[in-house]
Order: structure tokens, then sequence, then C-alpha cells
């Protein structure tokens, strides 16, 4: 499966509201992420609870090369995340399972162990 036809689940099933754990929660979807820190300007993405009081934001291009990953044969993990994303995972190392429960809500990876992998579904 193509991104664009992943992108098109993400929106499908990740909405304000959706528990991706029981910790986890999107308060927001279609949130404009600007960072400096994080050297995101101007993208859309998710508002991600990660504890009482505290949140990620997850852009759509971090989606979109984790999901590069994900599509690999190695699978998506904490050594593909840091491999795009080092700040953000010295930041929160739970953006690591943040993104990986979206694509498994979405219908798009399982987990096996630490690594996330495409399901079957999608392959092709």
């Amino acid at each position: 499966m193509g991104w664009d036809a992943a992108k098109m689940a993400i929106e499908d099933n990740i909405r304000a509201g959706v528990e991706l754990t029981t910790k986890r929660k999107v308060l927001a979807d279609n949130v404009l992420i600007d960072s400096r820190r994080y050297s995101v300007k101007d993208e859309y993405g998710f508002r991600i609870a990660i504890s009482h009081g505290s949140h990620i934001n997850i852009s759509w291009s971090m989606l979109e090369k984790c999901y590069r990953e994900l599509s690999s044969e190695s699978g998506y993990s904490r050594e593909a995340f840091r491999t795009h994303f080092p700040v953000q995972l010295n930041d929160h190392s739970c953006y690591v399972h943040v993104v990986g429960e979206v694509f498994v809500r979405a219908g798009l990876a399982k987990k096996e162990g630490r690594i996330y992998r495409l399901t079957m579904d999608c392959k092709g």
C-alpha cells in the first residue's frame, strides 16, 4: 500500500477522542504544528496526550517518513525513528510507540515485540 492510501486510512481512523492506548489519547486532529526545535513549520498533524497535562505533536511528514520505514523489510522501530527524529526521541521516547499505535489503530500495522510491521492486508 502506498502512502496516499495509508494517509486515507489514518484520516479515517485517527480523530480527536480516539484512544490509541489506555494512556494515549488523540486530543486534536488537523492541528497546525510549528516548532523551531524540531524544524517543523506550518505542518498539520495530531496532538496526542502522553500523560496528565502533557502532549506531543505528530506531523503528517513524520507519519510519512515512519510509514516508509514500516513498509520496509525491517519494519518500524525505535532505531528507524531515531534515524529521522533524534531530537524528538531524546525529548520524549514515547514518540516511537505513539506513531506505531497510530499505524495499528488505522489498520496498517501489527506489533511484534518492539517492532511494528505492515499488516498482510497492506502488503502488495
